[in-house]
């Protein structure tokens, strides 16, 4: 602070000009602080500038440090957008293990069915099934050829593998087929070769039957069977298939629609067409 003025009102020149240059000192120490501060943070900004550029200063440090900033940021940019595609990639490669592994495992499953299907056990059980649909096919035309009297079975036990002829009219009496009469096995013959031209189709379209061809044994038959050979016949040419019966009865022939006739002659024997 200035002096006061003395009590006459007259100001005491030596005492302000002594508080003046008290304060020049100070003004004068405190820029003198200023300019030390100043001189600090500078170096401080130059020394950051070098060691985060790595390298001598062109120019202004702060410049240099804002340009670095700008610089690192477009830097952690692009790290961020690496590290998505890298997210990525891997994604995709953990989807194509994955398929991988799905496709390891069913390869590995279809090795072991194959296996099995190639076995005689599994085999042996195709065959077995075939042979009791077929056998189950066949039994339903022979009743109907039989009037009812006779179906056919899978044998079990000591007859595994075997057919076996059910008699309805005799306690339902289990026996093997040789015990039937001709005309009897004949029907059950016919009875099987239509289960199994049936049958065929199961393998699928191209195994389709579509012809079947039967000689002879119609013979063995009395009037009422043959009747019943003939309409499970007829039945089999329903289904789109053509049926071929080689006969020399008259009365099965009239029954044929259409089809070769064998007459004998001096010459020899000569085929003809047999119109319906």
């Amino acid at each position: 602070r200035l002096p006061r003025p003395a009590p006459g009102g007259v100001p005491d020149l030596a005492a302000v000009a002594a508080a003046l240059r008290a304060r020049e000192a100070v003004a004068a120490d405190a820029c003198r602080r200023l300019r030390d501060d100043a001189a600090r943070v500078a170096g401080e900004l130059a020394a950051m500038a070098r060691e985060t550029l790595g390298g001598d200063l062109d120019g202004d440090p702060v410049a240099c440090l804002e340009e670095a900033s700008a610089a690192a940021v477009a830097a952690a940019s692009r790290a961020e957008g690496d590290l998505d595609a890298a997210r990525r990639r891997k994604a995709t490669r953990d989807a194509l293990v994955a398929d991988a592994e799905r496709a390891a495992r069913e390869a590995e499953t279809l090795d072991l069915l194959g296996r099995h299907l190639r076995s005689d056990r599994f085999l042996d059980f195709v065959l077995a099934e075939s042979m009791v649909r077929v056998c189950r096919a066949a039994s339903t035309r022979l009743e109907g050829m039989s009037d009812g009297r006779y179906s056919l079975v899978v044998g079990t036990g000591a007859d595994a593998g075997s057919l076996l002829v059910v008699d309805h009219q005799n306690a339902d009496e289990r026996r093997a087929v040789d015990t039937l009469s001709g005309g009897e096995t004949f029907q059950a013959s016919l009875a099987l070769a239509l289960a199994l031209a049936e049958s065929a189709g199961d393998l699928g379209a191209a195994a389709r039957l579509e012809a079947v061809f039967v000689d002879e044994g119609f013979a063995a038959l009395d009037a009422e069977s043959l009747d019943l050979a003939v309409d499970a016949l007829e039945s089999v040419r329903a289904d789109d298939r053509m049926v071929g019966v080689i006969t020399h009865l008259p009365q099965l022939a009239d029954r044929i629609p259409q089809g070769l006739e064998v007459v004998k002659g001096p010459a020899g024997s000569t085929v003809r067409r047999r119109a319906a």
